[in-house]
């Protein structure tokens, strides 16, 4: 065996990781995407109350007619805020 064999082999052992460790190294992976997609669904209903309120809000401020409120209210819905 030369020295560039020996020094490959080597090599090739150093990379080697147990699956042990391969198993931990993935099972942290899916915890932190579940953990980050929980995020993602808190901010995202987080986002939703924050511009129903700022909604609710714009509507009670900018306007004190009745239908003119239903009417907004009505083209709100339409375009899925709710």
């Amino acid at each position: 065996m030369s020295g560039l064999e020996c020094d490959n082999e080597i090599h090739e052992k150093d990379n080697l990781i147990p699956s042990s460790q391969t198993t931990n190294y993935n099972q942290s992976i899916q915890l932190k995407a579940t953990r980050a997609s929980q995020v993602g669904s808190e901010v995202s209903t987080l986002w939703n109350e924050a511009c129903h309120k700022e909604v609710s809000k714009m509507i009670v401020s900018e306007t004190r007619n009745p239908l003119a409120i239903v009417d907004l209210i009505d083209s709100i819905s339409r375009l899925g805020v709710k």
